[in-house]
């Protein structure tokens, strides 16, 4: 199966799972029904991503097992899946970089959520980003992984930093580790696997993938996570639609755009399948002039 399809059936299985008797319990309060519902998002990317790591790898790592993997499949921990995803719970909105009233979004990648909002001045729909994009492109997310692998001490006043911690092309971060864009994401275990205080099983890791050879005294995941951005927030009436989407829509079409497209499609009577492929058939016209990307 088709890593994207995996991940898109396991985390209609687990949610099933996590959220099936979800009610608003007499025990959860007003106050805390975020942190409650903020707490099972977290839950449920992380042990999505538990799950699919188990099936990648069902035994600890040893050369053979993982050589074995390798040479039947290269991609088998290069490959991994973005994902972004709405929990709606009446008038509650969550989103996971993994809203009703107040609804929590979960966001883990390069995938954004955009809210479409009429505004309350001239009655247009205006786009509203509810999502940060999980790139190393982003400061954000270059200081937390710097943060995280600091640099090593050094003779006189220079230190060094780990090798290709950050590759960067014509001054501009781009991948971690020479490998990778986003800094969340389901799976692309290369690097998260812990390997710390593990030397004998790290040397074995690392003469298993040909790719990390370069990497042999720098080398020290894990470098990204699972774990989503949540945002949570309560649903207001001017709140028309949000448009959950990977960046190979933001990477053509600016948020506005994006909104606008919808927001047509909508107020014709179309339906959402509609809209869905009118933004797809624009991001394929956008690419094909060379105009660039989005924002």
């Amino acid at each position: 199966m088709e890593f994207g399809n995996l991940v898109k059936k396991l985390f209609g299985d687990l949610s099933m799972h996590l959220f099936h008797s979800f009610s608003y319990p007499d025990s959860v309060s007003d106050e805390s029904l975020e942190s409650y519902m903020t707490d099972r998002a977290i839950q449920l990317y992380q042990e999505l991503d538990d799950i699919v790591y188990s099936r990648t790898f069902p035994v600890p790592f040893i050369h053979a097992v993982v050589m074995s993997l390798w040479e039947s499949d290269s991609s088998i921990i290069t490959t991994g899946a973005c994902l972004v995803s709405t929990i709606i719970y009446k008038d509650h909105c969550l989103v996971a970089n993994g809203a009703a009233p107040s609804l929590p979004l979960i966001l883990a990648g390069d995938c954004r959520a955009v809210l479409g909002r009429q505004s309350a001045l001239h009655g247009a729909v205006e786009a509203v980003a509810l999502t940060h994009d999980h790139n190393i492109r982003e400061p954000a997310e270059l200081r937390k992984l710097k943060q995280a692998h600091p640099s090593r001490a050094g003779e006189g006043p220079r230190r060094a930093e780990e090798r290709d911690l950050v590759k960067y092309y014509n001054g501009e971060p781009v991948y971690v580790k020479g490998m990778l864009q986003p800094t969340r994401c389901i799976g692309d275990f290369v690097l998260k696997v812990v390997l710390e205080g593990r030397a004998h099983q790290r040397k074995e890791f690392i003469e298993a993938i040909p790719r990390l050879g370069r990497f042999a005294r720098d080398f020290n995941p894990p470098y990204i996570t699972a774990t989503p951005e949540v945002t949570f927030f309560d649903i207001a009436e001017r709140d028309q639609f949000i448009v959950l989407a990977s960046d190979g829509v933001w990477d053509e079409l600016e948020n506005q755009a994006v909104v606008d497209i919808v927001d047509e499609v909508l107020r014709r009577g179309s339906s959402v399948e509609v809209a869905a492929n009118t933004v797809i058939e624009a991001c394929l016209a956008h690419a094909a002039s060379g105009r660039g990307g989005g924002a």
